[in-house]
């Protein structure tokens, strides 16, 4: 008797699934408060983790040069990233909007990110794509396409190793 064995396959896996610049531009267009319009734009733009996202507070923000602050629980390569100025301006503009005191910006648990981000991709037409993860790939794929280095764009999202 033969015995065969399957292997994987050596293909790549290739590239993640990322929004485009149009699904972004929708996106926004069907964001309803300050606070949704700069949770998709802090999110598209640095690759955060919700739980990342969720734990900012004023202090993590440099709004002069242009970075945040992410606590990084997961891997625990804490650090400071770039963030755009449309992204510091959607955060100014939340901040002037929002009603609470919470020493949080986003005073939020991750099932409410959750639930907003089906109700949001359901309002733009886009079905059940939205998932956290999707602004990761996002963000790591906007800033390739721009030409960063791999490297910095893993080292930006906290990654220990290249190729996670």
């Amino acid at each position: 008797r033969d015995i065969v064995i399957l292997l994987p396959s050596a293909e790549s896996p290739g590239i993640p699934d990322y929004l485009e610049l149009n699904e972004i531009q929708k996106l926004l267009g069907n964001c309803q408060t300050p606070m949704e319009t700069a949770l998709v734009t802090i999110l598209c733009d640095t690759g955060l983790r919700i739980s990342e996202l969720l734990s900012l507070t004023n202090e993590d923000i440099d709004w002069e040069r242009g970075f945040i602050f992410a606590h990084r629980e997961k891997t625990k390569k804490e650090g400071w990233i770039p963030i755009s100025r449309q992204s510091l301006a959607a955060l100014k503009e939340y901040l002037s909007w929002r009603h609470t005191k919470d020493k949080r910006l986003f005073p939020f648990e991750y099932y409410d990110v959750w639930l907003w981000l089906r109700k949001l991709s359901k309002r733009a037409g886009m079905g059940d794509r939205l998932h956290s993860h999707l602004f990761r790939h996002t963000a790591a794929a906007l800033r390739r396409i721009a030409g960063q280095e791999i490297t910095d764009i893993a080292d930006m999202l906290g990654h220990k190793k290249l190729d996670t």
